[in-house]
């Protein structure tokens, strides 16, 4: 999966270039929340995953699982590393 992954981001940042965009992105296809990047380098804060789900209902009708992280607050909380 990584692999096919890898192709297709290199495929589109080229495809950018290309086109000769100054700003290219690889669309942050490996990032599942923006926000979980900066609270897992604080100290004191856990992201634990199954502490809640719901489903989501696709336009076919089948269902979509879904859990996504909770932020816990485990201990004081510390700015230990750039974010």
């Amino acid at each position: 999966m990584i692999e096919i992954e890898d192709f297709y981001i290199q495929d589109i940042i080229q495809r950018q270039q290309d086109v000769g965009l100054r700003g290219i992105t690889d669309g942050e296809f490996r990032r599942s929340f923006f926000h979980l990047d900066f609270l897992k380098k604080i100290k004191g804060v856990e992201v634990r995953h199954g502490a809640f789900s719901t489903n989501f209902r696709r336009d076919d009708g089948t269902e979509l699982a879904f859990e996504p992280p909770t932020m816990l607050i485990v201990d004081r909380i510390e700015h230990i590393a750039p974010i």
